[in-house]
Formats: structure tokens, sequence, C-alpha cells
């Protein structure tokens, strides 16, 4: 998401000067960017974007304003010399980049369209705002993803007084059709939809969990033990009949084990999860 946002920002920002993009075209060895990742780079040598990790990245905004357009140019921190003479990055590998100029008159929807087919945005439905959510939301703020966190009682909703667009008051028989109506509900492929399910309420996080499947959801975590997550979804099976989808989405409980205990630590696992299944 920080990623999309900062290209995008770059790109408006720079669009009248005609911009280069610097694509890897193939790699060899270990690498910390792969075929297709790339770089934006303006003629007075400003860029967004990583393809080395930071230690190569001033050596490759040199090489691309050098190269013609169309052209490739290599780094290779293979040779052992590279280690004491070179760039020193002991990555060992090679990365061959294409240097292409974004044509004139180009919108940030075109150049999306052709370098960022099938970038999805991951929006983040919380079920349920106590105390517990607070560290989930610092940690997906810090990812730039966007979220919203929803309740029944006010004095949860409150927790997220810094948030106001980010809150909402939402009654239990409510939420199941509020939940469809949010972006990532309408928009179709731009979005990556997830649901956490953590309101410690049955009936709320059953609605929550609905919601989702008829969303198709892409993730989704439900707090505590397994047995809850199957009751839930046994739940849901009924009030849903026949319907099709893949039920081993439903992670229960949810995040990555091994983290430790406490509300620091499930939100990391939870974040880390969403971010395996996400991307």
């Amino acid at each position: 998401m920080y990623r999309y946002l900062e290209l995008k920002k770059f790109f408006i920002e720079h669009s009248s000067t005609r911009l280069l993009v610097a694509r890897i075209e193939s790699t060899e060895g270990s690498t910390y960017k792969k075929k297709g990742s790339f770089k934006l780079v303006n003629p007075e040598g400003s860029h967004v974007g990583m393809l080395s990790g930071g230690c190569l990245e001033q050596e490759i905004v040199r090489k691309t304003l050098e190269t013609d357009p169309g052209a490739c140019f290599d780094i290779d921190t293979r040779s052992e010399e590279d280690k004491f003479f070179g760039s020193g990055t002991g990555c060992q590998g090679l990365l061959r980049i294409r240097v292409e100029r974004v044509a004139e008159g180009t919108s940030w929807d075109d150049f999306k369209d052709s370098f960022l087919q099938g970038t999805k945005l991951p929006f983040v439905k919380i079920v349920g705002a106590g105390a517990d959510v607070v560290p989930l939301a610092e940690i997906l703020d810090a990812m730039h993803w966007a979220w919203i966190a929803v309740d029944y009682r006010q004095a949860h909703v409150d927790n997220f007084k810094t948030h106001p667009s980010k809150r909402l008051k939402i009654p239990v028989d409510q939420l199941k059709e509020a939940l469809q109506v949010m972006p990532a509900a309408r928009q179709g492929g731009q979005f990556s939809s997830a649901y956490v399910l953590m309101s410690h309420s049955f009936e709320y996080d059953l609605q929550g969990l609905v919601a989702a499947i008829k969303e198709t959801a892409d993730y989704i975590g439900v707090l505590g033990p397994a047995r809850r997550r199957d009751e839930l979804v046994a739940s849901a099976k009924k009030e849903l009949g026949d319907r099709s989808y893949d039920w081993g989405r439903v992670k229960g409980p949810m995040g990555i084990s091994g983290l430790g205990r406490g509300e620091e630590a499930v939100a990391l696992s939870v974040a880390a999860e969403m971010m395996r299944v996400l991307n």
C-alpha cells in the first residue's frame, strides 16, 4: 500500500518531466527484487521505488540516466572482488534492468494499468472496536493499509476518537448490509478484502462472517480458539444455505503462532498473516 501511494504521488508530481522507468528484466543469484519490479527516476535523479534494498539505488539511478531508453544495463555483485572493491553488498546476484521512458501525456491510470496490472490495495474491516483492536489499527496505519473498525457499543467506538473516519457504530441487525456497501465490496478488483472478527460477541462476529462470505473476502480471521471458529462457521452455513465458499479461508485462531501473548503480539501475528495471504 505504501509503495503504491508513494509511486502515485511521485508520478503525479513529476509527470511533466519525461520520467524514466527502471524495470528488472531478469535476475540471477540472490537479489532483493525479482523480474517485473521497477522504480521511477526523473531527469534530475530524484527517484522512488527500491530494487536493491537501498544499498545500490544510487548506482541504479546513475546507470538509468546514462542508458538509452529501450536498452538494458547490469548490476552485478557476484564476484569476490565486489566484496572488497565494489559495492560490498555481499548479495551475490545479478540484476538486468531495462530502461523505459514514460510516454508524454501518459495519465496515472494508464501507467498503473501498464505497470501495476493486478495490484490490489488491502482494505481491512475490523468487526469490534475494543481496546485490543487499537494495536492492530496502529500496525495497519504504519503499513498504510486502509481499515475501518465497527462496533455496536459506543464506549468501544470511542477508543478511536482520533480516527473519526475509521470508526462506525453499527447495530447488530444492520451490520451485514453496512459492511457490504463499504469500499472493498463496491470497487471490484481494486481492493483485497480482509475481515478481522474480534468483537467478543458471537452474534456480532457471526453477522460479520456472513458479510465476509457474501463478499468472498480474501482473508477472514476469527479471534479465539478453533472451537469458536467452528461454531461461527456452522452458524454461517445455516444462514447462507448451500453457498459455495472455500471455508478454509476462515482462520481461527487467527494469526501466526509463536509470537507471544497479549494485545500487541496478537495484533502483530494477525497483520503478518494478512500480509502472507493478501500478498
